[in-house]
């Protein structure tokens, strides 16, 4: 995958895009995977009567641990998340308190 960006994008494996994307793709995965895990493996251990509880509070779960995660990425919180904000345009939008 990283040559690949690389390729097309110009970019060294050390880059902040890259740096980016590797912490956007696992974190993704887990957000939009949540639903298919749990209907294709949690599903099956449970009785049918319990099933539908089952699917809805794990995915639930998952969606929520994805979202928590997505909002550290892009917000600026923590190192991970100081990454996109100096990608992104909010860097050099200032404090948006001051401006009115």
């Amino acid at each position: 995958a990283w040559e690949t960006i690389k390729k097309a994008g110009g970019y060294d494996k050390d880059s902040s895009v890259c740096v980016f994307i590797s912490w956007l793709v696992p974190i993704g995965t887990v957000y939009l995977m949540s639903l298919p895990f749990t209907v294709l493996c949690l599903v099956p251990i449970f009785p049918a009567y319990h099933r539908h509880n089952v699917v809805s509070m794990s995915a639930l779960w998952f969606q929520m641990l994805g979202l928590a995660a997505m909002s550290v990425l892009f917000l600026g919180i923590g190192e991970q998340g100081k990454t996109y904000f100096k990608l992104s345009t909010l860097g050099t939008m200032g404090d948006l308190m001051s401006s009115g």
